[in-house]
C-alpha cells in the first residue's frame, strides 16, 4: 500500500487504510459465509439477520431475499416471531 501511494516510509495513513480493508473483508465473510444451523428455522432465522444486517427491507422484499417461497412461509413466519420475540429485530 505504501508503494502504490508512492510513500518511502510507512504511516498513520497507510496502518488506517489496512485496518480498513481487514474490516471490510471481514464484514464480506461474515456476509456470505454458509449458514451452519441445525434445522430449517434456524437457518431462516440466519438468513433473516444476515440481510437485515445489510439493508433495511419491507416484509415483501425479505421475503424474496430469504427465499421464502422456497423454504415455506410457516418456517419464514416462525423463524420471524422468533427474532422479534427474542428482540434481535424490530419493524418499523
Amino acid at each position: 500500500m505504501a508503494v502504490n501511494s508512492f510513500k518511502k516510509k510507512i504511516d498513520v495513513e497507510i496502518v488506517q487504510d489496512a485496518i480498513a480493508i481487514c474490516n471490510w473483508q471481514l464484514y464480506v465473510r461474515e456476509l456470505y459465509d454458509p449458514i451452519d444451523a441445525d434445522n430449517a428455522i434456524a437457518k431462516m432465522e440466519e438468513s433473516i439477520r444476515r440481510h437485515l444486517k445489510r439493508e433495511q427491507l419491507k416484509d415483501y422484499e425479505l421475503k424474496q431475499k430469504t427465499g421464502a417461497n422456497r423454504a415455506g412461509l410457516w418456517i419464514y413466519d416462525s423463524a420471524l416471531k422468533n427474532l422479534l420475540r427474542a428482540k434481535e429485530i424490530s419493524w418499523d
